[in-house]
């Protein structure tokens, strides 16, 4: 898969990441062909291709290649650094963060 159609939100909370996916599927419903929602994954696949995706800030993610990127706020400085940054193909300023709050 082409990085930039390769979004992510980066959580380790399902919950925040399941609000956070639902206000995206809300403003995209009619591009939206298929959802998965499991107790071990989330994804959003839209029909322009892109497939946005919840990861939990782990090592496991080390595989994937992110375009567009939507970040907890309480993410732990060094997992960002070291994680999740290598994996992003955008600019650092283009990371939407969010919190609780936003929800």
């Amino acid at each position: 898969m082409n990085w930039e159609h390769s979004w992510a939100v980066i959580t380790s909370d399902r919950e925040k990441a399941k609000k956070l996916m639902q206000r995206i599927e809300n403003e995209h419903r009619t591009s939206v062909y298929q959802r998965v929602d499991s107790a071990y994954e989330m994804i959003l696949r839209f029909s322009d291709g892109v497939s946005l995706r919840w990861l939990r800030p782990v090592e496991y993610i080390r595989g994937y290649r992110i375009g567009k990127l939507w970040c907890d706020a309480d993410i732990d400085q060094d997992i960002l650094n070291n994680v999740i940054l290598p994996k992003y193909r955008g600019k650092i300023e283009d990371i939407i963060w969010f919190d609780s709050n936003q929800m």
